[in-house]
């Protein structure tokens, strides 16, 4: 999942925190958390990847110390800087 921060993000100010933008993203992700609830308690072994910013744009149930863990672990990966890029290209 590319850019899941955008869809399932924190509010980016806290005057957006009860815009209907934040309302559906806090919707999202507990369909998401619940979804891959339903999935683990089958049995079934997923492996789910997704990018964002970084975890903390992430709504919090998705990334939560207690309960049911969504993401195991976090990567950054960072963008190649100029000179890399020059010589990779």
């Amino acid at each position: 999942m590319d850019d899941l921060d955008h869809i399932v993000g924190v509010p980016s100010t806290p005057e957006h925190e009860n815009s209907p933008e934040t309302v559906q993203s806090n919707r999202l992700a507990y369909v998401l958390k619940d979804l891959m609830k339903e999935v683990i308690s089958m049995g079934s072994l997923i492996a789910l990847i997704a990018t964002s910013q970084s975890e903390h744009s992430l709504h919090a149930s998705l990334v939560s110390a207690q309960g049911t863990h969504v993401f195991q672990c976090f990567k950054c990966i960072r963008t190649p800087d100029q000179v890399n890029s020059n010589k990779n290209g």
